[in-house]
């Protein structure tokens, strides 16, 4: 055997025994639930303490699904401001 043949079973040996698998980085797998189906309906249409309020991130609006940095705080959901009082009607 030869020295470069003898160093790669070194280290094929090596990261067999030692390796650790390596955290998932990215998005999760799986489909996120659709706004409507995260929060209920019961909270949704209450209409106490449900105002406008401006993220820090950018979240998906739960009625026209375009990117959006406005939301209600109570339901934690993206909305524009012309999707808000749509969002809480009773559907």
């Amino acid at each position: 055997m030869d020295l470069l043949t003898y160093r790669r079973a070194v280290v094929q040996t090596y990261l067999q025994c030692y390796r650790q698998q390596r955290p998932t980085a990215g998005r999760v797998r799986g489909r996120v639930l659709p706004a409507d189906r995260r929060v209920s309906r019961d909270v949704r249409c209450d209409h106490l303490d449900h105002y406008q309020k401006q993220f820090s991130t950018q979240k998906r609006c739960g009625v026209c699904h375009k990117n959006t940095r406005k939301g209600c705080n109570k339901c934690g959901v993206g909305l524009h401001d012309h999707c808000f009082e749509q969002w809480h009607e009773l559907q």
